[in-house]
C-alpha cells in the first residue's frame, strides 16, 4: 500500500455535495410533477429532465463512496500503528478496536439524525408534516434499522429508509475490510456481485419484496468502493491515466439515462438492464475516486473548490432535510404549475436549497461538530461520553412519543 497516501482529500468531501445536490434535484423533479427541463443552449433544445430523473444515482455515490472512505482510512492506521509499538494486540484488522471505529461512525451519522427525528415529530404532533409515529416505529428507527419493518422504511421520511444499509455496512466492515486484506480487491467484489445477484433473483422469483430492504442486497456498491479505495492506493492513478478516466466515467455516467432508460416512465430493476446497471454505474462512480485520489489534474479542481468543498462538509444534513422541506414547499404550492414547468421546477430548486443549506449549516455547527470533537475530547467519565448523551436523546424521544401516543 502506498504509505504516503494521505487519508483526507478534500475533493472527496467534495464528492458528497455532488451526491446530495443530485439527489435534491430528483426529489425536486418529483414534487415538480415531473416537467420536462428544455434548456435552450447554442440553438438546440437540450432536455435535462432525465438527469433530473436519474438523480437518485447520489445515493450510490454515497454507498460507494463510504466504502472508498473508510477502506482508505482503515489502511492509514494500520500504517501508523505499525510505527508504535505495542499497538498490535490493541487493533483490530481496521487499524483501531472495533467500538473505537463503531464509536466514531455513530458520533458520525446519528447527532444529526436524531436532531431531523426530533424535529419531524414536533411538525408530526403539530399536524405539519405527516404523522406521528408508533412507538415501534419510532423505536426501529432510533437503531437505524425501521427496514425490518417494510412499511416503517418511509413513514418519516422519504430518504430514511438508505440509513440503514449505511448502518449495516458499518457493522458488517471490519469483516469485510478482513476478507479484502486476505483474499484481495477482485475476490471482494466478486463475492459481493453474487451475494447481490443472488439476492436479487431471490426476490424475483418468489416475488417477495422484503429483501430488497436488507443491507445484502446493496452490498456490491459498498464493496465497489472498498475495492477500488484497495487498488487506488497500491496502483495510483498517472495523470494521463487520471485524465482518461475522469472522461471516460464522465461520458459513461451521462449515458446512463439514455442506455437502460427504453421505455419513457418505466424503471427496469428485475431484468438484464436492471441487473448490469448498478455495476455500469458503481464502475463510473469507482473510476471518479480513483482519477481523484491518483496525480492531481484539472477535473479534481471541480471538487475541492472551497464552496464545494463547504457544502460536502454538511451534505449528511442537506440529504437527511432536504425531502421534509421539498414536500412542505410543494405543498404550499411552490414551483407547482398545471401542465408542471421547468420554471416551477427551478424555482423549487431555489427555494429548497435557500432553506435547507442554511438549515444544514446549523446542523454542523450545531449538532453534527460538537459531538465529533466531544467524541475525540471524552475525559473518561461516563455520563460525558457523547455516545451516553445520544442514548439519553434516544429514550427522551421514545419516552416523549410513547406518553403522546398513549394521551391520543
Amino acid at each position: 500500500m502506498n504509505a504516503a497516501a494521505p487519508s483526507h482529500i478534500d475533493a472527496l468531501t467534495g464528492v458528497r455535495a455532488y451526491a446530495a445536490l443530485s439527489v435534491l434535484v430528483f426529489h425536486a423533479w418529483l414534487n415538480a410533477g415531473h416537467p420536462s427541463i428544455d434548456i435552450a443552449f447554442a440553438g438546440f433544445a437540450l432536455d435535462l429532465s432525465p438527469y433530473a430523473k436519474y438523480g437518485w444515482i447520489g445515493v450510490d455515490i454515497f454507498f460507494v463512496l463510504s466504502g472508498f472512505l473508510l477502506t482508505r482510512v482503515a489502511f492509514a492506521r494500520i500504517e501508523a500503528g505499525r510505527t508504535r509499538v505495542g499497538d498490535a494486540a490493541k487493533t483490530t484488522s481496521v487499524g483501531e478496536p472495533y467500538w473505537s471505529f463503531l464509536r466514531r461512525r455513530i458520533l458520525r451519522v446519528f447527532p444529526a439524525y436524531f436532531a431531523c427525528i426530533s424535529v419531524l415529530v414536533a411538525l408530526a404532533l403539530a399536524g405539519v408534516y405527516r404523522s406521528v409515529p408508533g412507538n415501534l416505529d419510532l423505536f426501529l428507527h432510533l437503531w437505524m434499522s425501521h427496514n425490518f419493518v417494510e412499511k416503517y422504511i418511509t413513514s418519516m421520511n422519504g430518504v430514511f429508509w438508505t440509513l440503514p444499509f449505511e448502518w449495516h455496512f458499518y457493522l458488517l466492515f471490519p469483516l469485510l475490510f478482513a476478507l479484502l486484506r486476505r483474499a484481495g480487491p477482485v475476490a471482494l467484489f466478486a463475492a459481493a456481485a453474487c451475494v447481490v445477484l443472488a439476492t436479487k433473483a431471490q426476490v424475483m422469483l418468489s416475488d417477495d419484496g422484503f429483501g430488497q430492504l436488507l443491507v445484502l442486497i446493496r452490498l456490491d456498491a459498498f464493496c465497489a468502493g472498498m475495492a477500488a479505495s484497495a487498488i487506488s492506493l497500491r496502483h495510483p492513478m498517472t495523470r494521463p491515466v487520471a485524465r482518461a478516466s475522469a472522461i471516460t466515467a464522465c461520458a459513461m455516467l451521462a449515458a446512463v439515462p439514455y442506455v437502460f432508460e427504453r421505455q419513457p416512465g418505466v424503471v427496469h430493476y428485475y431484468d438484464v438492464a436492471g441487473f448490469m446497471r448498478p455495476f455500469w454505474i458503481h464502475l463510473c462512480i469507482c473510476l471518479v475516486l480513483c482519477a481523484i485520489t491518483g496525480a492531481r489534474t484539472k477535473f479534481v479542481s471541480l471538487f475541492d473548490h472551497p464552496v464545494v468543498v463547504g457544502l460536502g462538509t454538511i451534505s449528511y444534513s442537506i440529504y437527511l432535510w432536504h425531502l421534509p422541506v421539498v414536500e412542505l414547499l410543494a405543498k404550499a404550492g411552490t414551483g407547482q404549475a398545471d401542465p408542471p414547468s421547468a420554471r416551477g421546477y427551478f424555482v423549487l430548486v431555489a427555494m429548497t436549497l435557500a432553506v435547507v443549506v442554511p438549515l444544514s449549516i446549523a446542523s454542523w455547527v450545531l449538532v453534527e461538530r460538537p459531538f465529533q470533537r466531544a467524541g475525540r475530547n471524552v475525559s473518561g467519565s461516563a455520563a460525558l461520553d457523547p455516545v451516553v448523551v445520544l442514548g439519553i436523546w434516544a429514550a427522551a424521544l421514545l419516552a416523549t412519543t410513547m406518553t403522546i401516543n398513549a394521551i391520543r
